[in-house]
């Protein structure tokens, strides 16, 4: 499933400004690629050599971006932990006139 947004769109509430914004961020653009399988934010920032903080922030930004989904799984010792894995498989940009940004489910 292919969904399509256009920076004049009114419809999901993703914006491609805000797509951009983040992507265009190294670190940012690391962590989504890395969560093509479910990790926790500590896996992500070890995997990415960031400070947790960070990973943190950036990672709810791409939740909020809906470029991530939060899910929930038991974890030992612990009770729950929270992983994070991409909701889309690719994102295609392409700026011509209009900027149009695809996303691939």
């Amino acid at each position: 499933m292919s969904q399509r947004l256009t920076a004049a769109s009114s419809e999901p509430s993703i914006d491609a400004g805000s797509v951009l914004d983040l992507l265009s961020d190294d670190d940012t653009r690391e962590l989504f690629e890395r969560a093509g399988e479910s990790r926790t934010i500590p896996e992500l920032a070890a995997e990415c050599e960031l400070p947790r903080s960070t990973a943190y922030r950036k990672v709810n930004r791409l939740v909020e971006a809906e470029l991530l989904e939060p899910t929930t799984r038991a974890a030992s010792g612990t009770g729950k932990a929270t992983e994070y894995r991409r909701a889309v498989e690719a994102v295609a940009i392409e700026i011509d006139e209009r900027t149009t940004i695809d996303f691939s489910a």
